[in-house]
């Protein structure tokens, strides 16, 4: 029962996988089957123990048609061992074990849930930071958690009247965020916003988008966010300020909108980020606390191979 089995992309089958991810106890929306297929169409194996009762994703690539690798693609924060039972020691490293060799690198995000246990050789495990809240505790007792800035930058946007939009178009968001925030991810290319978009659209299909903006009296953006809503988290996926935004603290009032509107919930507000200092201090200031997953990297690359990686990667 405890040794997976790995599946390629056309063997797996996606109805039971989705329902996996369900009813996982770490259950994120990264794995969804149509998000993978999204962010990595086609490009997708996966470990899957008994009749789908844990799975982990596994995007693959090949590098100068040689080098098969796997990798974290864009818009995907964690993957890793999602499960309907309890994880283990022993579960998590089966399924590390499993991973085919014939994966020389293998470069992947796992999940707070498999935050422990990792026993691998030649296998290097770095962790991240995410941030999070509950929301399950009313908003008035919330909002005491926010830190003197966060209550300033929201008394400034509040006297600003701003106010708040909600339903915006995925190519409004994503052009945006572009605009903000594109020149200092300048890894980003054109297939990666169109993946966004496709994202957000198949998450309003599922009833799983909440897409919001903030504006000024003259109609002036300040600031949008793409937020995916699923039975467990709320995870904020794509926020960007304008110049205008950066002044008028409008970012602040948008999550503290979300905040509100989602408070008293069984929702985890997640933050997605980060490892950036500053970032991190916005979000704690929210309340907000640290939760931690690990990055997984195992190269058995030759070294000329890796030199090469290196080099031209």
């Amino acid at each position: 029962m405890f040794v997976p089995q790995y599946l390629s992309h056309h063997q797996i089958n996606q109805l039971l996988w989705d329902e996996c991810i369900d009813n996982a106890q770490n259950s994120m929306p990264y794995a969804y089957s149509w998000y993978l297929n999204t962010v990595a169409p086609n490009a997708w194996n996966a470990l899957v123990l008994g009749d789908y009762l844990a799975v982990m994703p596994l995007p693959t690539r090949t590098k100068w048609s040689i080098v098969p690798y796997i990798y974290q693609p864009y818009w995907l924060q964690q993957l890793g061992i999602f499960s309907t039972f309890a994880l283990s020691d022993n579960l998590i490293n089966n399924f590390l074990k499993k991973i085919p060799v014939e994966f020389k690198l293998v470069d992947i995000c796992l999940n707070e849930g498999n935050n422990f246990g990792i026993k691998q050789a030649a296998t290097t495990v770095c962790m991240r930071a995410n941030y999070i809240l509950s929301l399950r505790k009313p908003y008035e007792v919330l909002c005491t958690a926010y830190n003197q800035n966060t209550r300033r930058n929201l008394r400034k946007a509040q006297q600003s009247n701003l106010y708040v939009e909600f339903d915006l178009s995925a190519s409004m968001l994503v052009q945006n965020y572009r605009q903000q925030v594109g020149n200092r991810q300048p890894m980003l290319k054109a297939e990666h916003y169109q993946q966004m978009e496709t994202l957000i659209r198949e998450a309003q299909k599922r009833q799983m988008a909440i897409t919001i903006g903030i504006f000024d009296p003259n109609g002036r953006l300040h600031a949008t966010a793409f937020f995916m809503k699923t039975h467990r988290r709320l995870i904020n996926l794509l926020p960007a300020s304008t110049p205008l935004g950066r002044q008028s603290g409008a970012m602040f009032l948008l999550l503290d909108t979300v905040i509100k509107q989602h408070a008293q919930t069984p929702l985890l507000f997640d933050c997605e980020g980060s490892m950036t200092p500053s970032v991190a201090q916005f979000y704690a200031g929210f309340g907000c606390k640290p939760t931690i997953y690990p990055n997984l990297l195992r190269n058995t690359l030759p070294k000329w191979v890796n030199w090469l990686y290196d080099k031209f990667k």
